[in-house]
């Protein structure tokens, strides 16, 4: 069936006028290659590209636009891995789209108008790699969301971490502890010192009186419960104090113990 009777048709059964842009477009849907530029390359391709006269003309004018949701999705991408563990699915994510890219490239540009049936069983191509690319966006993005990375490290490779981390802390404690030292015995470095603290003090005591330091420091103090935290330090330090009782009763258990072992074996 021709566009023509196709337009008639619908004119009469839904008693509709088409705009300038849809008349634009049926009339060119008459010619069989401009239906084939339709489901390949798109509507926008067809009615916009006016220097397009070849299949690579058209290609072109699709390819921005294309081009332009992957820079969104890679933009996305970027974002959502910012965090540790998700920062491994930006190599993936990035791997992913240039292949998806690739792909959909080759597709385009392998049509060949000459192997498709003039019977009129063509596919709508330009529709279905756009589906694929909206699906292929949401899978990546559905496994960046619930997929996270985990930590390949095992218990001796954390503890080992945690070792240089601890000896790198003690390390530096010491050298500040030689520093220090070092300060203090020299005499010009010692009055240096001495000064630069005493004028800590000066410009601490110069903050605490000022009143709008008062009021800000009231004002937090006054959210504060301060007899629950009472309370807890009483707590806190009752269980401490049990602890050590504890503690020094299982030592006197135990020297009683030993001292009744020994004066057995001593009488034996």
């Amino acid at each position: 069936m021709s566009t023509s009777i196709l337009r008639t048709i619908i004119m009469e059964n839904n008693k509709t006028t088409f705009n300038d842009k849809e008349q634009t477009l049926l009339k060119k849907l008459e010619s069989y290659e401009n239906r084939l530029i339709y489901v390949t390359y798109g509507e926008e391709a067809l009615l916009e590209c006016s220097y397009c006269y070849s299949l690579t003309d058209y290609l072109m004018f699709i390819i921005p636009n294309i081009t332009w949701s992957y820079v969104i999705m890679a933009s996305i991408l970027g974002v959502s891995t910012m965090l540790k563990r998700k920062s491994h699915w930006r190599t993936y994510g990035v791997i992913w789209l240039i292949g998806s890219g690739f792909l959909e490239l080759y597709t385009f540009s392998t049509v060949d108008f000459s192997n498709l049936d003039s019977g009129g069983n063509i596919e709508f191509l330009y529709c279905t790699v756009e589906f694929y690319r909206r699906l292929s966006f949401s899978m990546l993005s559905l496994a960046i969301l619930f997929f996270d990375k985990i930590d390949e490290r095992n218990n001796f490779e954390i503890i080992a971490d945690m070792k240089r981390t601890l000896e790198t802390i003690i390390y530096r404690s010491k050298a500040l502890s030689l520093q220090r030292t070092s300060i203090l015995r020299d005499s010009n470095l010692r009055r240096l010192f001495v000064e630069y603290y005493k004028r800590i003090e000066i410009d601490d005591s110069t903050i605490s009186l000022d009143p709008e330091y008062k009021e800000a420091k009231n004002k937090a103090l006054s959210k504060l419960n301060i007899e629950n935290l009472l309370k807890e330090a009483e707590l806190y330090i009752d269980d401490i104090t049990k602890l050590k009782e504890l503690g020094s009763d299982t030592e006197l258990a135990n020297t009683d113990l030993a001292i009744g072992v020994q004066s057995t074996s001593t009488s034996n």
